[in-house]
């Protein structure tokens, strides 16, 4: 990613796609990391500099040894499975797998939810439905929702390649 957040632990470094933290009164903000997924690196390369068995290695030792809780956002454009795929990877190197540190997205059933924060779209290493934010949070305003088109623009500005299909 080119966002210009830097990540590093043990050596290793690695730059997200984006981040990003989400906040409700009374609560600890909710911290994430984005990495957008156009297929176009095998899953288990350990060789690339971007494949996800290495990504998924260094957000585990990152987590390990921070104290502040946070989750890898995995959005994936072209296909469901990939998703699928990427989510059991996770799953299958899970150094605490009661922790739920990966989260995975389709990004068309993103596009098309209506409340794609509180509706469970996610798919953890597990292969549980979960939503991103607990549906518990009392919204005394309700956030404005941004219609697909923006939330497309947005997504494609950030590196993603929307499929038109």
């Amino acid at each position: 990613g080119d966002n210009g957040l830097n990540l590093s632990i043990g050596g290793a470094e690695l730059f997200p796609d984006s981040s990003s933290a989400l906040t409700g009164p009374g609560r600890p903000p909710f911290l994430f990391y984005v990495e957008l997924d156009n297929s176009t690196e095998p899953l288990t390369s350990s060789k690339t500099r971007d494949g996800w068995l290495r990504k998924l290695r260094f957000y585990e030792e990152l987590q390990n040894a921070s104290a502040s809780r946070f989750r890898v956002l995995g959005i994936v454009t072209r296909s469901k499975q990939r998703q699928q795929n990427i989510a059991a990877l996770a799953g299958s190197m899970a150094s605490n797998p009661q922790r739920s540190l990966f989260l995975g997205v389709y990004l068309p059933d993103y596009l098309r939810e209506a409340r794609p924060l509180t509706s469970p779209i996610f798919t953890d290493h597990r292969a549980l439905h979960v939503s991103l934010l607990p549906t518990s949070i009392a919204v005394s305003k309700p956030a404005r929702e941004v219609p697909s088109p923006e939330r497309a623009l947005t997504m494609i500005g950030a590196g993603a390649e929307v499929p038109t299909a």
